[in-house]
């Protein structure tokens, strides 16, 4: 599996529960992830191939960063595979069923 890492600058502690800030335009997730990982303070690992045509929601206002990402992936193939506070890592669904 090809995977992409995005990664916020000098991500210095867990990101878990913390409430931050978005504002996130509605895009492709191959921008709006990245994006997301700078706004939220953390590091997102997604499969790269898995991102390209799909099409995220904005993201706007304060919110916890993890509900802020479940908001972000809602409606689409893409979930959490685990998240270790820092780091989180992200699959498709529709290929986990598959297996």
């Amino acid at each position: 599996m090809l995977a992409v890492g995005f990664a916020a600058p000098a991500v210095a502690q867990a990101a878990s529960s913390e409430v931050r800030a978005f504002d996130i335009a509605p895009q492709e997730a191959v921008r709006a992830i990245p994006e997301f990982a700078r706004q939220a303070g953390v590091q997102i690992i997604a499969p790269a191939r898995r991102l390209a045509g799909v099409n995220l929601p904005a993201l706007r206002g304060d919110h916890d960063v993890r509900a802020a990402l479940a908001l972000l992936l809602a409606g689409t193939s893409l979930e959490v595979a685990s998240d270790n506070g820092r780091v989180i890592t992200l699959r498709d669904k529709t290929q986990r069923a598959a297996k």
